[in-house]
């Protein structure tokens, strides 16, 4: 594949990103983790056992969701880096690299 494929491919992908990440407040997700965090510190939430699984399934789905964004985050990333060495070295290893990146990427994204 060519390079200039490659790129569209992945501004493809990062415009898929910015629009899936737009679906979470970052800001609002860590709020939510650090208030149920604290909720499971009272002595009154661990005596009702729905109101204590509640919260912890809360803070599960909340933690997921912030490692999802933050491991898209982490390729974007990567592809870009590997993007600017393709740049510099023009190796065929990097274009290989930044492919499997960019099927990463998608898989996460679907």
């Amino acid at each position: 594949m060519l390079i200039e494929e490659i790129k569209q491919n992945y501004n493809s992908l990062k415009s898929m990103y910015e629009k899936a990440l737009s679906a979470f407040n970052v800001d609002s997700i860590i709020e939510s983790v650090k208030v149920n965090e604290q909720k499971l510190q009272e002595a009154s939430v661990w005596s009702n056992p729905e109101i204590s699984s509640k919260l912890s399934r809360e803070i599960k789905e909340d933690k997921d969701n912030l490692d999802r964004i933050s491991n898209w985050e982490r390729i974007i990333s990567d592809i870009e880096t590997l993007f600017e060495l393709f740049e510099e070295t023009k190796e065929e290893t990097v274009i290989e690299e930044i492919e499997s990146l960019i099927k990463q990427l998608k898989t996460e994204l679907e």
